[in-house]
């Protein structure tokens, strides 16, 4: 089973913090609206980003 992040739009602040630890380019912060999103592009399933997220607005999901 292949997992991946997906981001809980309603907790994230736009920090950035998941972004700037992203080793593979899978999340990104859309410019219009300063909130993170997953690209799709492959995750490495390191979770760092899970770690430094301050208001816990990523979590594990099966990926698609």
């Amino acid at each position: 089973m292949d997992l991946t992040i997906n981001v809980i739009e309603k907790k994230c602040v736009g920090c950035g913090r998941c972004i700037r630890v992203c080793k593979t380019g899978t999340l990104k912060m859309d410019r219009t609206s300063g909130l993170v999103y997953n690209t799709g592009i492959e995750c490495k399933n390191c979770w760092d980003c899970i770690y430094v997220c301050p208001t816990k607005a990523l979590d594990i999901t099966e990926a698609e």
